[in-house]
């Protein structure tokens, strides 16, 4: 018998689509950079792992990580060289 709670923490299929929408985008930035996950992670900010995470749909993607890809592939596409930024002490 299901319950309340099953209903609310249930997925719908709207979520799953959005989520796979987005797990899309993120590898298509990512590819058309020719970028490999570990200096995407580098461009981003996070460990590697977590590209691993979003991509395999364990994690959502957070807003700000398609924005920064987003930029980071129009200055690509302009010919701006992309560096990861040097770490800040």
């Amino acid at each position: 018998m299901k319950t309340k709670f099953d209903e609310v923490n249930k997925p719908n299929d709207e979520m799953k689509k959005e989520n796979t929408a987005r797990i899309a985008k993120l590898n298509l930035l990512i590819s058309k950079m020719n970028l490999s996950r570990q200096s995407a992670a580098e461009i981003i900010g996070v460990q590697e792992r977590t590209i691993y995470r979003w991509l395999s749909g364990e994690r959502n993607i957070p807003d700000f990580v398609l924005h920064t890809l987003h930029y980071a592939n129009l200055l690509h596409e302009n010919g701006i060289k992309i560096e990861p930024p040097e770490d800040i002490a």
